[in-house]
C-alpha cells in the first residue's frame, strides 16, 4: 500500500478499489467523490490506467497535474477523458461539460474495445454537466455497455441530480490532514507561512494552493485588506488590461473569494466577543455575489464589484 501510485492520503482506497477490480466486482459507473484540489481527479486517472492495463504516472504527478500528463489516455484508443474545455485557444474553462461532449461518446460507447477488454471514461467534475448534457449522460449510465467503466470524479456530490446518484456506486476519496497540508507546500520549496496563507486561500487544499488563481488571490490581500478598512477600492475595481468577459469573471470571483476569506477570518476572530451582525451581513453578501458569478445570470463583473466596494468606502 505504501507504494501505491496515488495522494498520500488515498492508499487505502487506491488498495481497496484494486482489489474490487481484480476480484471481478467493479461496477460500470463509479462515482469518486472527493474535494478538489486533493488528488481525486489524479486518482481516476491512474484508475484508467491501471483498468487498462498501461504504465501509470508517477504519484508525485497528483500536485500539479499538466494537460500533457494525459497524453497517453487522451489518445489512447480505449479512453475518453471528458473535461471542461476553454471555449477558444488559451481562454479560461468553461464553467460547464456540454451535450456535444456527452454526445460525442456515443459511438465510443457502443463499439468493442480496441486493445484489451475495457473501455474506460473519466469525466470530471461529474456535478459540471449542464440540464441537457445530464439527460443525455443518464441514457448512456442506463446502458454503457459491456466492458465499459465510467470514472466519475464529483467534488460536490450534493449539486448531482438524484436520477444520477442513484446510477452509481458512490466511493468516496477523503481529504488529507492539515499538517500533510502543509507539509506538501513545504516540499515544494514554500516556507512554512507562505503555505499556510496560500493553504487559507486555497480553501485548505494543497492543490488549490499553487493554482494560478490562488496566486491571483495573493496578489490582491493588501487592496482587499485596505478595502475593508475603508480604504481606496480602486484598485480592486481596475481589472488587468485585454481580459475577455470570462477573464473579467474571473479576475470579480479572485477579488470577491479574498474580501470573502478576509471577512470570515474577521468573524473567526471575534467569535468569543459575540456575533457581529455587520460582518454577518457582509459575508452573506459576498457569498452571494459569489453565486452570481457562477450562475448563468451572466452580471456585469464592474458593476457587481462596485455595489460591494462602494459602500466600504463610505
Amino acid at each position: 500500500m505504501t507504494d501505491a501510485p496515488v495522494a498520500p492520503w488515498h492508499r487505502a482506497r487506491w488498495a481497496q478499489l484494486t482489489a474490487r477490480a481484480a476480484e471481478g466486482r467493479l461496477p460500470h459507473a463509479l462515482l469518486l467523490a472527493g474535494p478538489s484540489g486533493w488528488g481525486s481527479g489524479f486518482f481516476a486517472r491512474q484508475f484508467a490506467r491501471h483498468l487498462l492495463g498501461r504504465p501509470l504516472a508517477s504519484a508525485h504527478r497528483w500536485l500539479s497535474p499538466g494537460e500533457e500528463d494525459d497524453d497517453d489516455l487522451r489518445t489512447h484508443p480505449d479512453a475518453r477523458l471528458l473535461v471542461r474545455e476553454a471555449a477558444r485557444e488559451g481562454g479560461p474553462r468553461r464553467a460547464q461539460l456540454t451535450i456535444d461532449q456527452i454526445r460525442q461518446l456515443g459511438g465510443f460507447l457502443e463499439r468493442t474495445a480496441s486493445l484489451g477488454s475495457a473501455r474506460v471514461v473519466v469525466l470530471e467534475p461529474f456535478e459540471a454537466l449542464n440540464g441537457a448534457a445530464a439527460n443525455a449522460f443518464l441514457k448512456r449510465l442506463e446502458e454503457p455497455g459491456p466492458g465499459v467503466y465510467l470514472l466519475l470524479v464529483c467534488h460536490a456530490p450534493g449539486q448531482l441530480l438524484p436520477t444520477l446518484r442513484s446510477r452509481c456506486q458512490s466511493f468516496s476519496l477523503p481529504p488529507g490532514t492539515a499538517a500533510e497540508a502543509r507539509a506538501v507546500l513545504e516540499a515544494t520549496g514554500l516556507t512554512g507561512a507562505e503555505a499556510e496563507r496560500r493553504l487559507v486561500l486555497g480553501e485548505g487544499a494543497p492543490g488549490k494552493a499553487l493554482e494560478e488563481e490562488t496566486t491571483l488571490r495573493l496578489s490582491l490581500e493588501g487592496a482587499a485588506r485596505a478595502a475593508l478598512h475603508g480604504g481606496d477600492p480602486q484598485p480592486l475595481l481596475t481589472f488587468p488590461p485585454r481580459l475577455d468577459a470570462a477573464g473579467q469573471r474571473a479576475h470579480a470571483r479572485a477579488v470577491i473569494d479574498v474580501l470573502r476569506m478576509h471577512t470570515l477570518e474577521a468573524l473567526r476572530a471575534g467569535v468569543a466577543e459575540g456575533v457581529d451582525r455587520r460582518l454577518l451581513a457582509r459575508y452573506d453578501q459576498l457569498e452571494g455575489a459569489r453565486r452570481k458569478l457562477q450562475s448563468a445570470a451572466n452580471p456585469n463583473p464592474q458593476l457587481l464589484l462596485e455595489e460591494l466596494l462602494l459602500p466600504l468606502q463610505a
